[in-house]
């Protein structure tokens, strides 16, 4: 069973995997995970223009991340740790391969990255999708953030496009076009037990 779980800024996306991976009893993959995974093994200073050290960097990132996702966060340095932008080619590789290695374990739920592209077909794989409106996030980035509405509104529409960008320039789809998903979640009207609960239930229901 796999969980691709993919989230507009401020959706509260975030919680809802953690939910779905705590319920599930099973490993989460999110980015702050991968970030100390590529700070432990330094990935910064790989050379990742090599492919074939990519795809290597990749399976190695993937054993990693399974293994700290049930590990405390004692230390706080991999913040500071540098990690490739998912522009760069080589890094974008070795998240892919990552993604692909991912997709043969038993369990796992994977938040964040194009995971939902390449595990699209995956034939155990669930793909969500977690939204909310507009304003609810708008609202949500203000107490969070301590920003000004407008400022909050500016940061917003420039996530949601860059994610769009992003998509579409490597992947050519539309990242929140809900034909990708098996199932979208409004998680401003559900709230993150419900909007997990849901969830749950489509796994079980594609469950062999």
């Amino acid at each position: 069973m796999i969980v691709t779980i993919s989230r507009q800024a401020a959706s509260r996306g975030e919680q809802v995997a953690q939910q779905v991976a705590h319920r599930l009893n099973v490993a989460l993959v999110d980015p702050e995970t991968v970030q100390r995974a590529a700070a432990r093994i330094d990935l910064a200073k790989e050379n990742l223009g090599d492919a074939q050290r990519a795809d290597r960097l990749g399976d190695r990132l993937a054993q990693l991340v399974v293994m700290l996702a049930d590990e405390p966060v004692d230390d706080t340095a991999w913040i500071l740790a540098p990690v490739p932008s998912i522009e760069d080619p080589g890094y974008r590789r070795v998240i892919e391969r990552m993604l692909q290695s991912l997709g043969e374990t038993d369990n796992i739920v994977i938040a964040g990255f194009p995971a939902q592209i390449v595990l699209a077909k995956a034939p155990r794989a669930v793909h969500v999708l977690v939204v909310a409106p507009f304003t609810t996030r708008v609202q949500r980035m203000v107490l969070r953030e301590d920003l000004p509405f407008r400022t909050a509104e500016r940061v917003l529409r420039d996530a949601d496009r860059e994610r769009r960008d992003f998509y579409q320039r490597h992947y050519t789809v539309n990242w929140d076009d809900p034909t990708q998903y098996d199932c979208v979640v409004n998680a401003a009207r559900l709230g993150v037990d419900h909007a997990a609960g849901v969830i749950i239930s489509a796994v079980k229901s594609r469950a062999p």
